[in-house]
C-alpha cells in the first residue's frame, strides 16, 4: 500500500526542512511527498528545490490551507492518504511501519493514532502535551473533540466518494467536519492504533491562539455536531461556552498573570473532570 502525504505551506523556510525530514527516514518507503506550495516569498520554495526528485511540488494559489490540501488530493497516486502540516513532523521513523500492518492486518479504512502538543513558555521553552484519541466511543465526544488530521490516515476511496475538505463552509475545521462526516456512514470502519503519530505545533489554523479562531471553531463545532451527529444535547452547550469561549480563554490568561500556574493547572484539571463526567452521562455508540 502507497502512503501520499500531502504538505500545505507557505512561508515556513524555519520548520519545512524537518518536516520533509521526518517523512523521508521512515523505514517503510513506498510513499510519496505533495507538497502544495502558497507562493512562499521567504526562501521556502529554495528549501523546497533542494528536495528535487524526493517530493512533487506543486505551485497553487494562494487560496487557503484547504483548498491547498485539495489542490494534492487531486494529484497524489497512493492508497493512503496523509496530511502534515508544514511547521510539524512524525514522531519516530516507523510511524508509516505500524500504521500499514494495521491496515494490513485489520479491516478498517480510517486510522488514527495519538499526538504530541507542542506550545512555547513564557520563557521560550517547549511545553509537549500528549493527545490521545483513544477513547472516541460515544457520540458526545466525536462532538467535543478533534481528532487532529496529524493523527489520521485516511484509504483514498473515501475523498472519491465523499468529497474533499469543504473550506468554503467550514474555514477553521474542515478537517474535522470531513472525519465526523465520514466515520458517521455505517460503510466506514475507523481504528484507534495506540501509538505517537506525530508533533503537532500550536500556530496553525485551528489552534485556538487566536480569539477569533476560537469563536469561528465554536460555531464550526455545533454545526458539526448537529449535522452529523444528531447532537443538540444542553450539556454540549454548556461544555462549549465552558471550554472554548474566548471570554474564558481572556480570563484565564488574567488569572495566570495574578495568580501564577498553579491555579491554572487546577482550573485545567477541573475542566477536564467536567468532560469527563459529560462523557459518562451521554455515553452512548
Amino acid at each position: 500500500m502507497k502512503i501520499s502525504v500531502i504538505i500545505a505551506c507557505k512561508n515556513e523556510k524555519d520548520t519545512i526542512s524537518q518536516t520533509l525530514d521526518s517523512i523521508l527516514s521512515q523505514t517503510y518507503g513506498d510513499f510519496e511527498i505533495v507538497v502544495v506550495d502558497g507562493n512562499s516569498t521567504d526562501g521556502t520554495l529554495d528549501i523546497l528545490a533542494s528536495y528535487d526528485e524526493k517530493i512533487r511540488l506543486i505551485l497553487g494559489q494562494e487560496k487557503g490551507i484547504y483548498p491547498a490540501m485539495n489542490e494534492g488530493i487531486g494529484a497524489v497516486t497512493g492508497e493512503i492518504l496523509y496530511f502534515l502540516n508544514a511547521n510539524d513532523f512524525l514522531f519516530s521513523n516507523d510511524v508509516f511501519e505500524k500504521v500499514i500492518k494495521a491496515f494490513s492486518d485489520n479491516d478498517c479504512d480510517i486510522i488514527y493514532g495519538d499526538t504530541n502538543f507542542q506550545t512555547k513558555n513564557e520563557d521560550g521553552t517547549l511545553k509537549n502535551t500528549y493527545i490521545s484519541h483513544k477513547n472516541f466511543y460515544s457520540k458526545f465526544v466525536w462532538a467535543y473533540r478533534n481528532i487532529n488530521h496529524q493523527s489520521t490516515f485516511y484509504k483514498k476511496w473515501l475523498f472519491d466518494k465523499y468529497g474533499k475538505y469543504n473550506g468554503n463552509d467550514f474555514k477553521i475545521l474542515a478537517d474535522v467536519e470531513f472525519t465526523t462526516h465520514v466515520v458517521t456512514q455505517k460503510e466506514v470502519k475507523h481504528l484507534y492504533l495506540p501509538i505517537l503519530v506525530a508533533n503537532y505545533n500550536a500556530e496553525g489554523v485551528s489552534s485556538y491562539e487566536n480569539p477569533q479562531n476560537i469563536l469561528r471553531a465554536r460555531e464550526e463545532k455545533e454545526l458539526i455536531a448537529k449535522k452529523y451527529l444528531n447532537f443538540e444535547h444542553n450539556l454540549f452547550m454548556i461544555y462549549n461556552i465552558f471550554f472554548m469561549n474566548a471570554i474564558t480563554i481572556k480570563f484565564n490568561n488574567f488569572l495566570k498573570e495574578k495568580f501564577g500556574l498553579g491555579l491554572i493547572f487546577k482550573i485545567r484539571d477541573l475542566k477536564r473532570s467536567l468532560g469527563r463526567i459529560l462523557i459518562w452521562w451521554t455515553r452512548r455508540i
